[in-house]
């Protein structure tokens, strides 16, 4: 399980330090693992959600 941040207010300059931290704290073989399940989650999402019909272009005269 990974390390959960909690703070009162939002910090961004915090957010991006406990990012960067965790990050460079997995090994490469995990990071290339993370890019490709996120990589594979995006693609699931874009064929769950495309539109399957082409637009029709009406020319007008």
């Amino acid at each position: 399980m990974s390390p959960m941040l909690k703070l009162d207010k939002d910090d961004e300059e915090k957010e991006r330090d406990f990012d960067l931290r965790f990050r460079l704290s997995c090994t490469p073989d995990q990071r290339i693992r993370m890019m490709l399940d996120v990589s594979k989650l995006s693609f699931t999402l874009a064929k769950q959600y495309a539109t399957r019909k082409t637009y029709r272009i009406i020319q007008r005269s």
